[in-house]
């Protein structure tokens, strides 16, 4: 939020994303995980998903470092949880399933 804000302070636009674009990377995100890739609400693009973490944190960091979160984050990061390691809901319904 406060990246967003500085955004708008600074004359910053915005960019526009379609709301389907967003729902169908919602979807993505959910059923390929951490493991797999993302699609780039601002690009309409698929790319892997710790690519796009990395340049999030990147576009984030100087707000996080302001607010003292960046240490937290970078542990978080080091240490993903099950759902960051692919063992949430979605995963196990693949081994299940059989799937990959």
């Amino acid at each position: 939020m406060a990246t967003a804000i500085d955004d708008i302070r600074a004359g910053r636009p915005a960019a526009r994303v379609a709301e389907h674009l967003l729902d169908a990377a919602h979807w993505h995100a959910a059923h390929e995980g951490i493991d797999g890739s993302l699609i780039d609400p601002r690009l309409g693009t698929a790319r892997p998903a710790w690519q796009f973490v990395d340049d999030l944190f990147a576009t984030v960091r100087p707000a996080l470092t302001r607010h003292g979160d960046t240490a937290f984050v970078v542990r978080q990061l080091a240490e993903p949880s099950a759902v960051l390691r692919g063992e949430g809901v979605f995963s196990r319904k693949r081994r299940v399933s059989g799937r990959p």
